[in-house]
This record gives structure tokens, sequence and C-alpha cells, in this order.
């Protein structure tokens, strides 16, 4: 009009909606603050009874600050007498729907503020039209992926995944016939780029190419609406376990094999995401998805030692829970959670464990299945880290030769063992040996490996510090520049691994005559870690003990000492206490060893 303005809303964002004079404000959801007063408000003048702020701002956490469901549940509590605890235990509850936890018009119920539809109705509609939008058929079932991801964000690297373009593929088969050019096009990334931008057209996702990793954003109501509207036939197309494990091979499918940046932190977030939504739909059929091992991996890898026990002991518990005692997973669990506990400080759990878990898994699985030889591996490392040095490299040396025709020479767990089997050599007194054979290693796993794979770095800085234990520690700390190097340029400054690299470097340092520089670098050690690693982790442990040690012996020994004394005190109120490290911080007290040494993990 010539005098006014006209206001018109849409849940959509197309490009043509915007034009000359027109102008475009996208209203999106409240902020934390405005969603507690939105509820506040909403229940008063209903005459609800006055809640606490703490219950108001939960729910309206709950309700994802969304303006259209607050009003909503509002009318439904004080239509109900159902007080926000209440309320928000219904939310939760998984047996009822949300279509049931608002006001129903098609019961005779009025939606509060003229609105014309209820929140489950308003998105259904829109995912209809979205659904018949090119390329036809496929929003739906995108979201459906969606709807049990990262609501934060879900790298688009996982919805164009080879295991999402399978969903979506079935999905699209299973249409009507039609003339659309769409439904005859290959399945492409680039097919999976058209229909985010026709999700995110319909506000029914975020689709934000420049957010690294996090290119699609949905909110968690738009989840929960699409995850109650799955199929429930036995295996077609949106059939709940169908859905859950496209979403768990897609996100296996994007984990990188080193963890480099924030990818994994955000992998990790989304495989936490689908186990709260699906629960054990992903231990089925006697199998678990490996995604649930890879995602519990993953936090071990970067130095979340504790995290990693926590998950592990869960997945122990629910494999035995769901298929027995003597199920493969069940067993491969309970092998993995024993390892965790040694590499947590504790190997005489470790070795105990390991020790009842090896004739179960031999009367199951038979002597030559690969993951027997695993145990064995890790059984022969926690026994000779339990202090059975000599027995550690018997059984090494017995395992090496039932690996090769099992495995073949140049598979990764037989130079692994390799790897070990020299390790014990230079223990048990042969370090000269010990330099020769990874020397000579470093050559096979260059070749098989490639020079930039974990495990020739590993195997990188095992030379080095045997170079340093059959006598040049000068040239061990060389090598160990390498490794540092090396290891920042591969897997990041802050990796775990990078930090043990450093940790080695400075004790080389003052192994070769100058403790001072020990003690630089390991205070700038200490201060990288404290950044990103838990203040119980086994890393910062060993930085701490180190520098304490080298403390002392550059000089200031109260001060080196306090901190012994210190560290042995927070060890004592770990969830997991760390024996091996006590005992070695008691035996430095008592002036019974060198007040210096390498991490207690010998295999660097």
């Amino acid at each position: 009009c010539a005098t006014g303005r006209t206001v018109v809303t849409t849940r959509r964002r197309d490009a043509a909606l915007a034009g000359p004079g027109r102008a475009r404000v996208d209203v999106d959801v409240y902020t934390p603050g405005e969603a507690a007063a939105a509820l506040h408000e909403a229940l008063a003048a209903r005459g609800h009874p006055a809640e606490p702020e703490a219950e108001i701002g939960s729910l309206a956490r709950e309700l994802g600050h969304l303006p259209l469901a607050i009003s909503q549940a509002a009318a439904y509590m004080a239509d109900a007498a159902l007080p926000c605890a209440g309320y928000r235990a219904r939310l939760v509850d998984r047996t009822r729907t949300l279509r049931q936890l608002l006001p129903d018009p098609g019961e005779g119920e009025v939606l509060p503020d003229e609105q014309a539809a209820t929140v489950a109705a308003t998105w259904s509609l829109s995912v209809e039209r979205a659904d018949g939008m090119p390329p036809r058929g496929l929003a739906r079932p995108m979201l459906q992926l969606s709807s049990l991801l990262d609501p934060n964000g879900i790298p688009q690297a996982v919805l164009s995944s080879l295991p999402a373009l399978d969903y979506l593929r079935g999905n699209q088969a299973g249409l009507a016939a039609t003339t659309s050019r769409w439904q005859q096009e290959e399945v492409t990334g680039e097919v999976v780029d058209k229909v985010l931008r026709v999700l995110h057209r319909f506000s029914l996702i975020d689709h934000d190419r420049a957010a690294d990793h996090r290119e699609v954003r949905i909110h968690q109501l738009v989840q929960r609406v699409t995850r109650e509207t799955f199929v429930t036939q036995p295996d077609g197309p949106g059939d709940y376990a169908v859905v859950a494990a496209a979403a768990a091979a897609a996100l296996l499918e994007a984990w990188p094999q080193i963890e480099r940046d924030q990818l994994a932190q955000i992998l990790r977030a989304n495989a936490a995401a689908l186990q709260q939504a699906v629960g054990v739909t992903l231990f089925h059929d006697g199998q678990v998805y490996p995604l649930l091992f890879r995602a519990a991996d993953s936090l071990g890898e970067n130095g979340q030692t504790q995290a990693t026990i926590t998950e592990y002991t869960r997945l122990q518990d629910t494999a035995i829970q769901q298929f027995g005692p003597d199920n493969r997973h069940s067993l491969t669990a309970r092998g993995r959670l024993a390892h965790l506990l040694g590499q947590a400080g504790d190997p005489a759990e470790a070795l105990d464990r390991l020790e009842r878990l090896l004739p179960d898994m031999q009367r199951v699985l038979g002597p030559d299945d690969p993951e027997i030889l695993t145990v064995r591996h890790n059984l022969a490392t926690w026994l000779g880290e339990a202090g059975d040095h000599y027995g550690a490299l018997d059984l090494f040396e017995r395992l090496l030769p039932d690996l090769q025709p099992v495995l073949g020479a140049d598979h990764i767990e037989t130079l692994t063992v390799r790897h070990h089997l020299a390790e014990w050599r230079g223990v048990t007194g042969r370090q000269q040996d010990a330099a020769d054979d990874l020397e000579e290693l470093l050559g096979d796993m260059e070749r098989v490996l490639g020079p930039d794979h974990p495990a020739t770095l590993d195997a990188l800085a095992s030379h080095a510090s045997w170079l340093g234990q059959a006598g040049d520690a000068p040239a061990a700390a060389a090598r160990y520049q390498v490794v540092v190097a090396e290891r920042s340029r591969i897997l990041g400054p802050s990796h775990p691994d990078t930090f043990v690299a450093r940790n080695n470097l400075a004790n080389w340092v003052g192994r070769a005559g100058d403790p001072a520089g020990a003690v630089a670098e390991l205070e700038q050690v200490l201060a990288d870690q404290r950044q990103v690693l838990d203040p119980g982790s086994p890393d910062i442990l060993a930085t701490r003990f180190n520098l304490a040690c080298w403390r002392r012996e550059a000089g200031d020994r109260e001060a080196g000492t306090s901190e012994l004394h210190e560290l042995l005190q927070d060890t004592e109120r770990l969830p997991s206490p760390n024996p091996n490290l006590q005992a070695r911080i008691l035996e430095i007290l008592g002036f019974r060893r060198p007040p210096f040494m390498e991490l207690w993990n010998p295999y660097e």
C-alpha cells in the first residue's frame, strides 16, 4: 500500500522471494533468555503457578528455544495442570510422540495465539512439499539420516558418503515411475548438495557450505518429528534400523585414518547423538556396529583415557547383555577394555583380565583367530609392564611366527609385533640389537605403510630412544627433533603423540648434558597439554613426573621433590590410580633409582 507496509510470513527461503521493494528479515529461534521469558509469560497468562527459573530455563532448552513450541507447550501444561518438571519428563519419554505433548486441534483443543497448526503438523507439511521438489523423493530420506545425527553440526561429507548415497538410492528406487529427469539421474554428491539446498529453502535445516565440517545444522524438534514418522515396516525405506545402519556406516566412512583436526571431534559428537537416538539398535543380530568401536578408539587417540575406559565398559556390558558373554564382540570389548586399563597405568589389572580372557577366546574363536593374536600381543605387553621383562620377550618371540602365516609379513599387526619385540630386547639389556632391529623395521614400514603412517612414526621414535639407550644420547636427541617435527606436521602440534615426542625429546636433551634445557622444554609441554588434555591424563602425569625429576637434576632439588609429593597425592585422587607411576615416584623419593627416565610406557 502507498502509506504502509505489508508483512508476509513464510518458512521458505527461496531467492525469488526477495527483490525490489522487498526486504527479507530472518527470524531465528529465541535466545535462551528470551525463551525463558516467553515461557514464563505464556504460563503466567494462563494462570499457571510460578515455576523456579532453573526449571523454566531447562524446559525452554529442551524445546530448542523455538517460539511456536514454547507457546504450544505452555498451553498444554496449563490445560493439564502440569509443572515444568512433569512436562520435561514426558518430553524425554521415548514412548510419547511430540504430537501427544501439544494441543490437538483434531480432538477439539484450541491452539494458542490463533495458530493454525501444531509444531509437528507444520514441519510435516514442509517435509511433504520439500520431498516433491527436484531432486524428487530425496528430501525426506535425507532428513531421516540427519534426524539421527548431531543437531549442532553434521559434516556434508557424511551425508554424501557412499553408504548415505546407497540409502538415498534405495529410497529413490521405491518411488513410483515418473517422467521427472531427476528420477533417472544418478544420486551423487552434487545431487546431495541440491537436496540440502531444498531442505534449507524450506527451513528444515540450515545449510552453510562455509561451515567447515558442520555444513548442516538441524533443529532438535525437527529431528524428533522426523524420527516419529519413520515407517515401521521391517527393512523398508525409513525403517528405524535401516536408517540407523546407514547413518552409522556413513559416519564410519567419513572417519579419517589419521585424526589431524576438529573433524574427529565433530564425528564423535555425531556418533554420540546417533547412539542416544537409536539406543541398542546398533547392537543388532549378534553384531556391534564398527562405528561404536571407532568412536571409542578416537577418544583414546586424543588423550581422553578415562572417557575411553568408560565407553568401552559400556560397550562390553551392552554387548554381553544383548548377545551373551561368548559373542565375538563381547569378547573383543573385554580385550580392548583390559588393554585400556593397562594404558591408564594398571598393568597388573590388564594382565589379570587378559589371562582370564584368552582361554575364553580360544574356546569360542579357535587358536588362529586374528582377535586372539591381538590378545596375545597385549598380554605380552602387560606381562612386561607388570615387571616380567624376559617373560614378555619370550611371548613376543613365540607370537611373531604364529602371526606371519595368518596375516602375512607385511600386515600392520606383524610389523607392530616386530616393533615391540625389538623394544623388549632392548629392555632386557640388548640395546644395540633393539636399535639395529628397529632400523631394519623402519625400512619395511616406510615401504609398506609409508613414512607418514603413525606406526612408522612410532618406530622412528623408538629407534631414536634405543640409539640413546645404546650410549649415544646426542644422536637420540637429534633424532627426536625429527620425530617432533614430523608428528607436528602430520598429526598437528596438539596431538597426544606429538606431546609424547616432545616429552621424550626433553628427556634426551637432559641426558645429553642439558638438564636446564629439559626443564624449559617440559614446562612448555605441560602448559600446552593443559590446554587440550584432561588433568588426569597419563600424558600430563608423565610430563609432570619428568619435569619434577629434571628440576631436581638441574639443581632445584627442593622444588622438584615438592612437585613429586604433589603428583603422588594427585594420582591417589584419580578414579583409576596409577600404581606403576606411584611406585616410580616412591622410588625417586627414596633415592633408589636415577632421577631421570622416559615415559613409563616403553612403546613410545
